[in-house]
């Protein structure tokens, strides 16, 4: 996870707890209360000052961060010419992934993308 930015936040980069947990509607109101930012965590409204803390000090588990980027990786699926399947070597560019040539013996059927 990384730091809470408030300004990244709200515009629309996600956003989740300590605990893991999607934050979603975020909205800052212009007031002078404290915790003027709210948000949607499990169907329930939670209130956070503009650093993101649940609490007037950090380590609550509702104190908000910025969600690491979602990575992806690309695989081959191939096949034998006995019929059995298998999976190429797992490639960082779909570009690489589809020029990848199949081999002798093996044809490939399709070429995958795998986010996490």
């Amino acid at each position: 996870m990384k730091k809470f930015n408030l300004e990244k936040a709200l515009a629309g980069e996600p956003v989740v707890t300590r605990n893991g947990k999607k934050v979603t509607d975020l909205k800052l109101f212009n007031t002078q209360k404290f915790f003027k930012l709210f948000g949607v965590i499990d169907d329930d409204l939670e209130s956070f000052n503009i650093e993101g803390h649940c609490l007037f000090k950090e380590g609550h588990e509702h104190d908000l961060f910025m969600a690491n980027g979602t990575k992806s990786i690309w695989v081959n699926v191939y096949k034998k010419q006995n019929g059995e399947i298998f999976l190429g070597s797992l490639l960082t560019s779909e570009e690489d992934a589809r020029s990848a040539e199949s081999t002798k013996g093996y044809s490939k059927i399709k070429t995958i993308e795998i986010t996490y």
